[in-house]
């Protein structure tokens, strides 16, 4: 006879899959409604058996509803497959990625020959991405995408940038005049300040960043 703690963890993995199909429920939530339903069907069942034994009867083996925790296992792995979220991959520790999920990621991805990497291919450049915003062509590696082939010089280049202490405004002189190429006419213009301020700050990160390249 199926006991009353295996119809209520049951009836509990259903309603879960209502909540997950109809996105009621926060992942954080979700995530604590599967665990309470089998660390409650373990403790009830530890409940069931110890009567058992306490009304002096010998219980048969105390085996768990595999059935029953295999429907648990589906509803969360469906959850892990199913949820959009946009920062799914920053939010799950182990994110689970349907089909569907991994092509998008692969369109987000770049090839390292697929990437500007700056005037004659000497330099490693920046890319802009879907936000516009300017990012570093290892910002894009990914395991796939091994790491190594950017040259070590470069990623030192990068490091320089951000732990030298430039100002943002020396940064974006940097940026313009030595990633994206524009005389210092058109940087200034961008920047909205003078050709001698920009030279200012231009000289000023090129000090900054030889000072950290030396130590």
């Amino acid at each position: 006879m199926t006991q009353d703690y295996e119809t209520n963890a049951r009836n509990r993995t259903e309603e879960l899959r209502c909540y997950i199909r109809q996105q009621d429920v926060p992942l954080v939530e979700r995530s604590r409604r599967a665990s309470d339903i089998a660390t409650d069907y373990v403790a009830a069942q530890d409940v069931y058996f110890g009567g058992i034994k306490a009304g002096g009867k010998t219980p048969p083996i105390q085996y768990r509803n595999s059935d029953l925790m295999d429907e648990l296992a589906d509803v969360i792995l469906h959850d892990d497959l199913t949820w959009s979220h946009p920062d799914k991959m920053s939010i799950v520790e182990y994110p689970i990625l349907s089909d569907s999920q991994q092509h998008e990621r692969n369109l987000r991805d770049l090839l390292l020959e697929d990437v500007f990497t700056g005037k004659d291919d000497v330099t490693i450049g920046r890319k802009r991405s879907a936000d516009g915003d300017m990012v570093r062509i290892y910002d894009y590696m990914t395991p796939k995408h091994d790491n190594g082939l950017v040259p070590a010089e470069h990623i030192e280049l990068y490091t320089a940038l951000d732990n030298a202490g430039l100002t943002d405004r020396q940064r974006q002189a940097i940026v313009l005049l030595y990633y994206e190429g524009l005389t210092q006419e058109d940087a200034a213009d961008v920047m909205g300040v003078s050709r001698s301020t920009l030279r200012v700050n231009e000289a000023r990160a090129v000090n900054k960043l030889r000072e950290f390249t030396s130590i």
